[in-house]
């Protein structure tokens, strides 16, 4: 249907142009850590699924229940609409490993939370789930990974302190 593809077109195109933009930006704003990921290829993975969890394209997620469910101690019957948030979903401590775990404070940017084998990387829902999980995600993650790898082979600099304007 072509509404569908013009869909899965402009979000292959534009999420992984909000996001590679967040890598570009936070690696100019640091110095120390282009360095670091110059030196640790294998941290740019991380590195990039800890962008998309600080700040992930796609800040809500509209579903409707398709059955009675319960979350938290709450029930919602079937075709109840929900919200979800990734980016609140990305600070709880259930599902990122923060100082309880010898990992920085979850506001803050740290790629070596996702390097132990017991993390679950996208937990917070950076792509969805389920039957309406993004279809690209391998694509978006390989795009992001690429561009991040690119972007350690120069240096970046940052002209303006970064600041986040989310009014």
């Amino acid at each position: 249907e072509p509404a569908a593809v013009a869909t899965a077109l402009a979000a292959g195109v534009q999420v992984p142009i909000a996001a590679g933009s967040w890598c570009l930006t936070l690696l100019a704003a640091d110095p120390d850590l282009q360095d670091r990921l110059r030196a640790e290829p294998g941290l740019v993975l991380p590195f990039v699924w800890e962008v998309l969890r600080l700040y992930p394209p796609t800040w809500l997620l509209a579903r409707i229940t398709a059955s009675e469910v319960e979350v938290d101690g709450t029930r919602l019957p079937p075709y109840t609409p929900v919200v979800v948030s990734p980016v609140a979903l990305g600070l709880l401590p259930r599902l990122v490993p923060g100082p309880d775990r010898g990992r920085s404070s979850l506001d803050r940017l740290d790629p070596d939370r996702w390097t132990g084998s017991d993390v679950r990387p996208g937990a917070w829902l950076a792509f969805g789930a389920g039957p309406h999980a993004c279809p690209g995600r391998s694509l978006g993650l390989a795009q992001l990974t690429l561009l991040t790898s690119w972007a350690t082979t120069t240096d970046l600099e940052a002209t303006a302190p970064l600041q986040v304007d989310t009014d």
